[in-house]
């Protein structure tokens, strides 16, 4: 009957899922340290959902709690140092980015220069006397089904902290009306993150992308105080110094990470998925197929838009010049 036939095609799912991204643990605890999402290494048993849910609901509320004292801090003893800081507005939007943005950045990318070993392993790179550009693009498709499927614990513990931020961001852009840009951004990178975490696609590349890339955003971030669309009108002017210092080293910092590094991971991204798209097509469950795809489509659009910031970053760059000049 109808009934039969949906738990057997259920269940072949479940088992084909489990073949391919291993067994998802029973037992419900806190994600807050490596230790707590190593349960068996590389290839393990991968967190229960309901586990890195309560963690994902314990991070926010300390993002959210770090606002508010961060905000106290600012009106307590920043406030009267400087005209700028009268407005009550201003202080909330500064607290905003220095509680929220930039430790939620900070920490994912603290994460990601930890477990940088795990995501140069990537690279098929034997012999370390013959190191070259090419040797950085040369693709090793015996370990794709590896790095796309096996859970990566280190993965996982940036991804659960990158979904926590974008949560708490993604709600602060729609309560301070951000624009549609950014709310698109933080959809994908929700839906990126989740994917990464369940079924837990391609979770050694989540160390890059959602870990160390995010070490140019701190830098973002830090400079998003200085629009005055976005952050505190006038704050530019009353401390160009500061402005241009933190502008540079995002240029820097830009340039290194989003356009020399992520061709490179991105490339080999690109190269696994689609391996294992054509190659387990016929046998991968309908949401571990919509998952890849969505991963696959998003880092495109993500890696277009490197491009596009990469434009912007010279256009800024070029008028600050002659306004010196």
């Amino acid at each position: 009957n109808i009934i039969q036939y949906a738990l057997g095609l259920f269940l072949h799912h479940l088992s084909s899922l489990i073949a391919m991204f291993g067994p998802t643990s029973t037992q419900t605890k806190l994600l807050l340290r490596l230790k707590s999402c190593e349960t068996g290494g590389v290839g393990g048993v991968r967190p229960s959902q309901l586990s890195t849910c309560i963690t994902l609901a314990i991070i926010i509320l300390c993002l959210m709690i770090n606002e508010r004292v961060v905000l106290f801090f600012i009106d307590t003893f920043v406030k009267g140092l400087h005209p700028i800081f009268d407005n009550a507005n201003d202080r909330r939007i500064l607290a905003r980015h220095f509680g929220v943005d930039i430790v939620g950045c900070s920490i994912v990318a603290y994460l990601g220069y930890g477990y940088r070993h795990l995501a140069s392993s990537i690279f098929n790179v034997t012999d370390a006397g013959k190191v070259s550009v090419a040797s950085y693009f040369k693709l090793e498709p015996k370990g794709s089904a590896k790095r796309v499927y096996s859970y990566v614990p280190e993965g996982h513990h940036i991804l659960i902290y990158f979904m926590a931020y974008q949560l708490k961001n993604t709600y602060d852009s729609w309560i301070w009306n951000d624009g549609t840009l950014f709310m698109i951004h933080h959809a994908f990178a929700l839906g990126a993150g989740w994917a990464g975490l369940y079924p837990g696609v391609a979770q050694i590349y989540g160390i890059f992308f959602m870990g160390i890339s995010e070490m140019s955003t701190v830098s973002l971030c830090i400079l998003g105080n200085f629009d005055p669309d976005i952050g505190v009108a006038g704050l530019a002017e009353a401390f160009p110094t500061v402005k241009l210092i933190v502008g540079l080293n995002f240029v820097v910092m830009f340039i290194i990470i989003r356009i020399v590094s992520w061709p490179t991971f991105a490339y080999h991204f690109f190269n696994d998925m689609k391996i294992i798209l054509e190659r387990d097509a016929a046998i991968l469950p309908p949401s571990s197929k919509m998952a890849m795809n969505f991963l696959f489509r998003s880092c495109q659009v993500l890696s277009f838009m490197q491009i596009l910031f990469l434009g912007q970053i010279f256009f800024v760059a070029y008028e600050e010049i002659m306004k010196i000049l």
